[in-house]
């Protein structure tokens, strides 16, 4: 992320909004070991696969 320009402050951001746009609770730790964006979509994918099993 950081060879990207993100620090955590703009991932913050990012997680907040995505989680207001698609009402979903990202997983916290999931998101502490998400170390590249392909982790941390990998992680807002599934959080949204669960959210629409229910």
């Amino acid at each position: 992320f950081l060879a990207l320009g993100y620090d955590s402050l703009a991932l913050l951001q990012t997680t907040g909004r995505i989680e207001r746009d698609y009402d979903v609770t990202l997983d916290e730790e999931g998101l502490d070991e998400a170390e590249t964006p392909r982790d941390y979509l990998a992680l807002i994918n599934r959080a949204l696969s669960a959210r629409t099993a229910v």
